[in-house]
């Protein structure tokens, strides 16, 4: 296919003009790529890789191309369509770049998907990443869609582990209320459940409004670590409840305290006038 790659490439160099050549990262149709492929490759295995296309925003795209950069060493062997898709009619690996590019002069349909095969060498050993992303144009220069990034790791590799947390972040919170975190999640691949490991970091002072931020951070017990963090929002307290309440100069009473002044203003007043005591 490599003559027909140089003809499209040709026509769409034609098409887009000078800006070609001079990329704008913009995007305003919204393409995105998302690309399924294994997490675990062994080594010396054959791979499928599935990409889909989509789009956020309909109009009319003149030329389009999938740019793709592959692990040193990985080897494209074949590409074809996805349920019942046809295969990208224009492609080319380049293996001194480690660069797969795809390319359609009728622009498909979109959402539309097609997979290609990698082979991986036969001494890999880690973690290696895929990325990629669309080239595209509609009546001016040439566009691009933000890059998708995937990894692949050999089985021997640890995965690091993950936190999520629960709740809001960020978290607003109410002056004066102590604060208690929403919570968290923490699981490695290889050492399980590792919620009780993560180790909290940060102060929220309750009683002060402003923005404070919590970390969160944990290892797996091949030391690989995670970290996560929550902005927690202070907001001020009004005065409506019948006790105190903090304000921005510091605690004042609200109608509840002044009633209970009252009442006990009261009942000084009542048992100094009981029968026998005098009010002097």
């Amino acid at each position: 296919m490599k003559t027909a790659w140089f003809l499209a490439v040709t026509v769409l160099l034609l098409a887009a003009g000078p800006a070609f050549a001079q990329m704008v990262k913009e995007n305003p149709l919204g393409l995105a790529l998302e690309r399924e492929a294994p997490e675990t490759v062994s080594p010396g295995a054959s791979f499928d890789v599935v990409v889909t296309l989509r789009a956020e925003e309909t109009g009319s795209i003149g030329a389009l191309g999938v740019i793709e950069s592959l692990p040193e060493g990985f080897i494209f062997t074949a590409v074809d369509g996805v349920d019942g898709s046809e295969a990208p009619p224009v492609y080319q690996f380049d293996e001194d770049e480690n660069r797969l590019e795809f390319a359609w002069i009728t622009v498909p349909g979109l959402p539309y998907s097609f997979q290609y095969t990698l082979s991986a060498p036969a001494d890999i050993s880690g973690l290696y990443e895929i990325s990629g992303y669309i080239e595209y144009r509609t009546s001016g220069g040439a566009l691009q869609s933000e890059t998708a990034v995937s990894e692949l790791r050999t089985p021997d590799t640890n995965a690091p582990p993950g936190i999520t947390l629960l709740g809001d972040n960020p978290l607003q919170w109410l002056q004066g209320v102590p604060y208690v975190d929403p919570g968290w999640v923490a699981s490695d691949a290889e050492d399980g459940d590792l919620t009780d490991a993560v180790v909290l970091d940060g102060i929220v002072a309750f009683m002060a409004p402003g923005t404070y931020t919590v970390t969160y951070y944990v290892e797996d017990s091949a030391g690989a670590a995670a970290t996560a963090a929550r902005e927690v929002v202070v907001i001020e307290q009004p005065c409506k409840g019948p006790l105190c309440c903090a304000g921005g100069d510091g605690p004042r009473f609200g109608w509840g305290a002044d009633l209970l002044v009252m009442a006990l203003a009261v009942a000084l007043l009542a048992v100094r006038l009981l029968p026998g005591r005098s009010p002097h």
